[in-house]
């Protein structure tokens, strides 16, 4: 794909792409609530990769999402930034957490992708579907969690 971010744009532009709007509406909203709660992440400060039109932003208070997309930032109340997952623009040991969902097999190199780049975090968690990317190669570090779809 030569542009990316234009893909996104254009794709998030509709409705029929990630349409996840509230947490409740998220296939993955009972592993990622499982993990909060594990690492009691509810009042900790916490980054999600690839956080689509936001879903997740009410599932902690401190929460900060990023997108390659700049579409979606019309859905966020909390901060977000347009960023590549492999170029984040946040200094290591910012969050206690992050994770990302459905985002590390679209991306050319996970191991440089969040949640790698989060060094300095107590929990990271990452879910990709079982066909596309072996977890093993992303190397969740301290505290891992995973789940797979």
């Amino acid at each position: 794909m030569s542009n990316p971010a234009a893909f996104y744009n254009r794709i998030y532009g509709g409705n029929s792409y990630a349409t996840f709007f509230t947490e409740s509406d998220h296939f993955a909203a009972p592993e990622l609530r499982r993990f909060v709660a594990e690492f009691h992440l509810g009042s900790g400060r916490c980054l999600e990769v690839g956080g689509g039109r936001g879903a997740f932003q009410d599932i902690v208070q401190d929460y900060t999402g990023t997108d390659l997309s700049e579409v979606v930032a019309g859905n966020y109340r909390k901060p977000f930034f347009t960023a590549n997952a492999e170029a984040l623009p946040f200094d290591d040991g910012l969050f206690d957490a992050v994770w990302t969902i459905t985002v590390l097999e679209h991306v050319t190199k996970p191991r440089k992708s969040a949640p790698r780049n989060s060094s300095g975090c107590e929990a990271e968690w990452a879910a990709v579907p079982k066909t596309r990317v072996e977890l093993s190669s992303l190397d969740l570090r301290r505290n891992p969690g995973a789940a797979l779809f």
